[in-house]
């Protein structure tokens, strides 16, 4: 049984929709670098609240998790200061840290938190390596950071189309593609699907060998019952894959469309590579 974490929602010590937007962002990405299959389920809380020992273990206790984490950020002159603690349902403090940086290379801090929760909670196992993702423009990171807003918000076409634009602006730069990314994966069963499937294929185009790029392509297809198209992007994925986690993704893609076609030797094949 995965051990819950809760992430509340960031406070930006200043009125400015800039720092607002960076705040929201840094969260959700947080979140998502935080949720370990089988291991950490992190649920991020909508509600804002006061980020302090007391609140943290309140919301603890109503979501039945472990620990909640929750910071303060402070954005000014172009450099990000986060204040952050992580509490349990008793209200203790179980961690804190405080990390400053320039303002475009604020993609990093995720990973970094992330990482630091997971090691605060003893998954050193499961924490994820240090960022190394190359420092930014902080207009970049805003944009991405608006984007993401935009795409929470119910206007995925705006959002979505600067999410990949900075992807072909900025191709060192990860957090647009995986924003763009987690946004899908949430809309999966939704009313957004479709602006999302178009969204994915755009970004397919735009990163033609990115495995897991790929690999949702594949879902969105096989999930809009385009079996040759679904079928072809899990093999390309399997082709350009390097992690073994997204070969194994890839080819239990293969073996439910195989099932699915009534393909019952196929997909047994499948499911011994997976």
């Amino acid at each position: 049984m995965s051990r819950i974490v809760a992430v509340l929602p960031f406070a930006a010590e200043v009125v400015d929709p800039d720092a607002y937007d960076l705040a929201r962002w840094l969260a959700a990405d947080v979140a998502a670098e935080l949720s370990v299959p089988s291991v950490i389920e992190a649920r991020l809380v909508v509600d804002v609240v006061e980020i302090s020992p007391y609140a943290l273990g309140e919301a603890a206790t109503q979501l039945k998790a472990e620990a909640a984490l929750g910071a303060k950020l402070h954005l000014a002159e172009g450099v990000v200061s986060l204040a952050a603690m992580l509490a349990g349902p008793d209200g203790k403090l179980r961690a804190e840290w405080a990390e400053s940086l320039p303002l475009g290379a604020a993609t990093r801090l995720p990973r970094m938190l992330a990482r630091a929760t997971l090691l605060a909670l003893g998954e050193d196992a499961s924490a994820p390596a240090q960022s190394v993702e190359p420092e930014a423009s902080g207009e970049a990171v805003l944009r991405l950071c608006r984007a993401a807003r935009r795409v929470d918000e119910g206007d995925v076409d705006e959002g979505t189309d600067e999410l990949i634009a900075l992807v072909q602006e900025q191709p060192a730069m990860d957090a647009p593609r995986r924003t763009l990314l987690q946004a899908a994966r949430a809309a999966v069963g939704g009313d957004r699907m479709p602006a999302f499937f178009s969204a994915i294929e755009r970004l397919a185009e735009a990163r033609p060998d990115d495995a897991e790029v790929l690999l949702a392509l594949g879902d969105y297809r096989a999930l809009h019952f385009d079996e040759p198209g679904a079928r072809e992007a899990f093999l390309k994925a399997l082709e350009c894959a390097e992690d073994p986690a997204i070969s194994a993704q890839a080819s239990a893609g293969l073996a439910a469309l195989a099932e699915a076609a009534g393909r019952s030797e196929e997909a047994i094949l499948h499911l011994r590579a997976a």
